[in-house]
């Protein structure tokens, strides 16, 4: 089955912050998103797995650094 892209209100509710906060991370290219005209879209498995994902390279085995 495909993963449905959702709008940034559902991204909001699924992460309990305001819709102009994913809107910005969006833009900056801290959550993946895309767009569909003027509307941002994204997948919630792909927005959780970036946010899941550890930025800090010493967290990460040292065969990944």
């Amino acid at each position: 089955m495909t993963e449905q892209a959702v709008n940034v209100a559902a991204v909001a509710e699924h992460l309990g912050v305001h819709p102009q906060t994913v809107y910005a991370h969006a833009a900056s290219g801290q959550i993946p998103g895309f767009r569909v005209g003027r509307a941002w879209r994204f997948y919630l498995s792909k927005v959780d797995a970036t946010l899941h994902e550890s930025s800090d390279p010493w967290a990460l085995p040292s065969r990944r650094r």
